[in-house]
């Protein structure tokens, strides 16, 4: 199977980060193209691109989930993922640093014959040494 626009669209949790920066945490929620929280379905721009609406969420204590990014909220800079070469970009701003965010997606079949995939990407924010990597699963942590 080749990865497609249509297999990253979901509610996603990361799990690690590895860096020094500080955005995109483990526990964070990624929600991309689902039309949840703020994130757009795929859609064609007028030059033909692809595009994806994406939410970044940062866990509550209590359960809760607090919007860092929202689609919704785009008044400040367009919320959407490009989708090129079977990958998610984006380039804008954090806290008034720079920040690319930068999604792959891949598959994994069991010996039972089960297709899972899982994200992984890469966030540079602000420094270009403060690269961030981390990993997603569809799955909630513990679950």
């Amino acid at each position: 199977m080749g990865i497609n626009v249509k297999d990253f669209t979901g509610t996603w949790y990361v799990w690690w980060v590895d860096g020094q920066q500080s955005f995109l945490q483990k526990g964070w929620k990624i929600v991309l193209g689902t039309t949840t929280d703020g994130a757009k379905e795929p859609f064609l721009s007028p030059e033909y691109q692809v595009l994806m609406g994406f939410s970044i969420l940062s866990p509550n204590g209590d359960g809760t989930w607090t919007p860092v990014f929202s689609t919704q909220d785009q008044q400040q800079q367009p919320l959407e993922l490009l989708f090129v070469d079977g990958a998610l970009r984006w380039i804008g701003g954090y806290n008034g640093q720079p920040l690319r965010i930068y999604i792959s997606a891949c598959e994994a079949n069991t010996t039972a014959g089960q297709s899972t995939i899982s994200l992984y990407g890469s966030t540079v924010l602000g420094d270009p040494d403060q690269v961030g990597v981390w990993g997603a699963s569809d799955r909630p942590p513990g679950g």
